[in-house]
């Protein structure tokens, strides 16, 4: 029994010894290689034992924004350049099936792993997003914005985005790789696109301009012609207001009244003078008396 009992003791000790941990550390995930192959089972970030042989393969597994610099020969038979900026992340769903295609990917990249220690490999996101997404993401944004004439991609720019994010999304389905975003940008025209945009702005801004001054002088005319609408209402009042002083006056200006103010002008007229004789037209002759 006591032989037995160090026996016991020595395989505990020597099956302590064969094993360990092995942390799967956050922004990653891992498979564990056993001397028959992968296990299959997707490991979370943890702590996880390793036996005798086994080793600890992990995967980035953080969102990464990756950016292409396109340069396309559009239908107008111009090129244009624009960046296709995708943000991504390593395809993480539970199940056998997802374990299955995670070996698959190590072992067809085993190649490429770094291995940080004899039993601990670590394989970059970006190896897996250049193999498995670029080229065809280059080829769909080729296709997409092929189609279009440079001067027609600007009023276009949703549409050729929502394009290419559904084409790009739908091959990631069969690929480790999950697409978050797909954003266009940078976009640069032709110079001879900017120069005729940069002319056709300046004719726009010269006829804005010339409206801007045919409006101010319609409205200066339009002043003028009010003011002198209201000149000639006036004139009309005035020669109106005249006539009728005029009609009033003359009716007033009988033969008698004047007379009267013919005798009152000659009065004045030689008052100065010393016993001046005034004899009114068909009137008694009456003698001033002289100061």
């Amino acid at each position: 029994m006591k032989r037995l009992k160090n026996l016991f003791l020595m395989m505990a000790i020597a099956f302590t010894f064969a094993s360990c941990t092995t942390a799967v550390t956050p922004g990653y995930i891992g498979m564990v290689q056993t001397p028959d192959g992968l296990s299959g089972e997707i490991l979370q970030p943890g702590n996880h034992s390793c036996w005798g042989r086994d080793k600890m393969i992990v995967v980035e597994n953080a969102e990464t924004n990756f950016n292409s610099e396109m340069s396309v020969l559009c239908a107008d038979e111009l090129n244009f350049k624009f960046d296709v900026n995708v943000l991504a992340r390593l395809r993480n769903d539970k199940g056998e099936k997802s374990g299955k295609m995670f070996a698959n990917i190590l072992e067809r990249q085993g190649g490429k792993l770094n291995w940080e220690s004899n039993s601990y490999g670590v394989l970059k996101f970006q190896i897996l997003y250049t193999t498995y997404l670029a080229p065809q993401i280059d080829a769909i944004a080729r296709s997409v914005v092929g189609k279009y004439k440079t001067t027609d991609i600007r009023a276009n720019r949703d549409k050729i985005e929502a394009d290419i994010t559904a084409q790009v999304k739908k091959i990631a389905g069969s690929t480790p790789i999950d697409i978050v975003t797909v954003v266009t940008s940078n976009f640069d025209y032709p110079e001879v696109i900017t120069l005729a945009q940069e002319k056709a702005k300046e004719r726009e801004i010269a006829l804005k301009e010339e409206d801007s001054k045919q409006a101010l002088l319609m409205k200066q005319m339009k002043n003028r012609k009010k003011l002198a609408e209201e000149a000639i209402v006036v004139r009309a009042k005035e020669a109106q207001a005249e006539a009728v002083y005029i009609r009033i006056l003359g009716s007033s200006l009988t033969k008698n009244y004047l007379q009267l103010r013919a005798i009152e002008n000659q009065e004045k007229l030689y008052s100065k003078s010393t016993n001046t004789l005034v004899v009114p037209e068909g009137s008694t002759p009456f003698i001033g008396a002289g100061k």
